[in-house]
């Protein structure tokens, strides 16, 4: 490997393992996050429900959970996450850096390579995949699969196309299956891609019988297996991810995917335009995928989660990303390659300069103020509802009953808070805020809100021990009813989360606005320990 090649593949990797791995602790934990957490400590718990998950609740929950027992945190969930995004920018690349070489035979290895290393760019520092290592979520545990089935899928061609005998295709081919497959456990929405990996296979593979026999009879097999025995889930996740999404139109969702995606794709169709004539057919089919996405949400009419899903549609852009950056290099130098066939240093640094508006704009993204502050810091909630735990077990030997609209939070940053908050309450009154119970009953004992008659009949009969009301979660008459109801039962106002505290970037954190109400008998204990707001 050539040393300029060397230095500025570990310089990219430096800088994408830099804006996934600092501050971690730049917020607390978020809902999703804390769903995740939960379902994964639960997840041999039959009397829970994680249907609504989205994704198997064997598969990435369990994984997090195993990386917050190894880190003695939940913060460990999140360093798990930068890892697997770390190793999805490795793959994908592998496997973009061969589509490359394929393409463009006849060049000279380093102006491959210079494609390549672009391709790594846009995959190191474009901002969703970066935003999704920086989350306890299952988003990058699905890219990381469909990394490995393009991968795999592209080394079986590869061994196809040198040794057409060998065994190691079949081994390819399965495994390239087997990586959709656990994509799709591991996030549901990747069986929109079923449609590309069925292209890919009957339209580009060297030997579709074998691949028919090696790939997609062992994905038939797997995905009936599944059906047959977590289908109910498959179609409760799906369905409550739809159902308080995101509403937008179509200059919305057009809007929000070329803020991700936009520059990136116009490179790419230079490079699809720059693709030697025989692979025309491959590019065109890379392109399509990239925009399967676009096309679900167009459909939708939604924007759910499209600032972490357009990771895919980066990943699948990355080649010819990378064959477009350098079709520009190449006019912006008076074709210099072109006439020499050589990669001239001067054409290399300038190359590479490039790529730095794409690191500094990743570097951004590691400023929580920015885009990881959207959802509130509920540091001090979590330290007085640890208080309260602490207080009511010493004095009647069982755990705290804390109700709150937004309980995945605490429980995560907090797990012994669990044993009493609103898992331990009468599911049959649970109904989630995402799924509506009369269209799909079996969400309806899920552990996300209580009804607010149940909360206030809860309060009346002093069965809570605290409640926590973030604010917005309910209208105002409500909160005013919240309010007479405890004062007339002997609760009293603890505090409102409303301090916001700097981070190590000088950005405040924004505060929870979470009003945090106790029962009377409780205060002076709390007021003790300096905890009354």
């Amino acid at each position: 490997m050539p040393l300029w090649l060397a230095i500025a593949w570990i310089g990219i990797m430096a800088i994408g393992a830099f804006v996934r791995l600092s501050r971690m602790d730049y917020l607390g934990p978020w809902m999703d996050e804390g769903m995740y957490l939960l379902a994964g400590r639960n997840a041999f718990e039959p009397a829970l429900d994680f249907a609504w998950l989205n994704g198997w609740k064997f598969g990435y929950p369990l994984l997090a959970h195993a990386a917050e027992t190894v880190a003695g945190s939940w913060i460990g969930a999140r360093y798990l996450n930068a890892a697997i995004g770390l190793a999805t920018v490795v793959i994908a690349h592998a496997w973009a850096r061969s589509v490359i070489f394929d393409m463009h035979r006849t060049d000279s290895r380093a102006r491959n390579e210079l494609r390549g290393l672009a391709g790594l760019a846009l995959l190191s520092f474009a901002m969703p995949l970066v935003f999704t290592s920086r989350l306890a979520t299952y988003d990058a545990l699905a890219f990381l699969w469909f990394a490995l089935a393009l991968y795999f899928g592209r080394r079986a061609r590869t061994v196809a196309e040198t040794t057409p005998e060998s065994r190691a295709i079949h081994v390819f081919h399965a495994a390239s299956a087997f990586a959709l497959f656990a994509g799709v456990l591991s996030k549901y929405v990747v069986i929109l891609y079923l449609p590309l990996f069925v292209a890919d296979g009957l339209l580009l593979s060297n030997h579709r019988r074998r691949w028919l026999a090696s790939a997609l009879a062992p994905l038939a097999v797997l995905t009936l297996v599944f059906a047959i025995f977590w289908g109910a889930d498959f179609m409760v996740g799906t369905a409550s991810t739809a159902v308080d999404s995101v509403k937008s139109d179509w200059r919305g969702i057009t809007g929000h995917t070329a803020s991700l995606i936009g520059a990136p794709l116009l490179l790419a169709v230079v490079g699809l335009v720059a693709a030697p004539r025989g692979h025309r057919r491959e590019a065109l089919l890379l392109l399509w995928g990239a925009l399967i996405l676009y096309a679900f949400y167009l459909w939708a009419g939604h924007v759910q989660a499209l600032i972490k899903l357009m990771s895919f549609s980066l990943i699948l852009l990355a080649p010819l990303f990378g064959i477009g950056f350098l079709q520009l290099v190449n006019l912006a130098t008076l074709g210099v390659l072109r006439r020499t066939g050589k990669l001239r240093p001067l054409v290399t640094a300038l190359g590479l300069v490039a790529l730095v508006p794409l690191a500094i704009q990743s570097t951004l993204w590691v400023q929580p103020g920015w885009k990881f502050g959207w959802w509130h810091d509920r540091g001090w909630v979590v330290v007085a509802e640890t208080a309260v735990h602490d207080i009511v077990k010493e004095r009647y030997g069982r755990p705290a009953r804390i109700w709150s609209t937004r309980p995945f939070e605490d429980m995560a940053m907090n797990p012994d808070l669990q044993a009493g908050m609103n898992l331990q309450l009468d599911r049959s009154d649970v109904s989630s805020p995402y799924v509506e119970p009369s269209r799909i009953p079996a969400v309806a004992a899920s552990m996300f809100k209580i009804d607010f008659e149940v909360v206030l009949g809860l309060i009346e009969r002093r069965e809570l021990d605290m409640y926590v009301v973030l604010d917005g979660d309910f209208q105002q008459p409500e909160r005013d009813r919240l309010d007479q109801i405890g004062s007339s039962h002997a609760y009293v106002l603890l505090g409102i989360d409303d301090r916001p505290s700097d981070t190590p970037f000088g950005v405040s954190r924004r505060p929870s606005r979470a009003r945090v109400i106790v029962k009377a008998e409780l205060f002076g204990p709390l007021l003790e320990r300096g905890l009354v707001r």
